[in-house]
């Protein structure tokens, strides 16, 4: 079960990384900003399978390439976005650490 966890933390990071990358209309931006409201809100429930399906939803918006990648120089994201990606990113850094207790498990059980 805590493989999973740290399995499905790294896919988020690596999709929360790819946000900025993207050349997105409006109504995507808007939708990539309402999945994001939903991953944190799952979060905060500790649904993993709610998680898991908004990521998936947010990596098919994204398209996250898996390697370590920096804030392109210009981004077309709207600034809440890039905020809500930037709180999902701290947020998500502290599952998985010793002595940090999550609750839930990954796959939604």
């Amino acid at each position: 079960m805590r493989g999973e966890l740290t399995t499905l933390v790294e896919e988020s990071r690596d999709i929360l990384r790819a946000i900025p990358d993207r050349r997105l209309h409006p109504s995507g931006w808007q939708r990539v900003s309402d999945l994001l409201e939903a991953l944190s809100d799952a979060l905060e429930r500790g649904d993993w399978g709610a998680f898991r399906r908004s990521l998936g939803l947010l990596e098919d918006l994204v398209v996250a390439w898996r390697s370590p990648r920096d804030l392109p120089e210009e981004t077309d994201a709207p600034e809440p976005v890039l905020e809500r990606r930037a709180v999902l990113q701290d947020r998500l850094a502290g599952l998985g650490r010793p002595g940090e207790e999550s609750s839930g498990t990954p796959d939604g059980r």
